[in-house]
């Protein structure tokens, strides 16, 4: 297996060949442009001149965006790689913390998580779907309220303090705190 390191080096060094590879064919037909205009005006023969301009602008374009083409196909190919990597990963991750939730509580129930989702999704509706610095703010106070609304409520009503953020948060802000309000539709 690569690391995403390696990956990126890939990318960006096929995108730099690439991208080295279209600029000598675009300095190749400029120079084929200027001397095509050079003899189209020693010849006073501009017809022809005109024509072979244009069959070498078609052919170098074409060839430019073949090129062009086959990076951004490598740089998909690789990013679906690195989606597909990534998402593998996480299911891995959350099935080996619902075994460890399992072992760690002795039993395991359908419910089990259920609390938990409650605090996650608090804390990442109140740092703002799609921020992942919000999400993190947002699990910072979720986290802090949940502990310390012990101090002032019963043990068994702390996951009240997150489902009232998670309630303020929907009327007042519902993009949370970092992030964008946008409309979509």
């Amino acid at each position: 297996d690569r690391s995403a390191h390696d990956i990126l080096d890939q990318v960006t060094g096929q995108y730099d060949e690439r991208l080295q590879e279209a600029v000598s064919k675009a300095e190749q037909f400029a120079e084929t442009i200027r001397s095509l205009a050079d003899k189209a005006i020693s010849t006073g023969d501009t017809m022809v001149s005109a024509k072979q301009v244009m069959d070498t602008a078609m052919k170098s374009t074409n060839v430019g965006l073949e090129s062009v083409v086959d990076t951004l196909r490598n740089i998909k190919e690789i990013f679906e790689k690195i989606v597909r990597i990534v998402w593998t990963l996480g299911a891995g991750l959350a099935g080996l913390g619902g075994v460890l939730m399992g072992l760690y509580l002795n039993a395991t129930s359908w419910n089990m998580g259920g609390a938990m989702l409650l605090l996650m999704f608090s804390a990442v509706t109140l740092g703002g779907l799609g921020a992942a610095f919000g999400a993190l703010a947002g699990s910072l106070v979720i986290g802090l309220v949940v502990e310390m609304s012990s101090l002032v409520i019963p043990n068994d009503m702390r996951y009240a303090g997150a489902l009232l953020i998670l309630i303020l948060v929907l009327l007042f802000r519902p993009q949370g705190i970092l992030g964008r309000a946008e409309r979509i539709g």
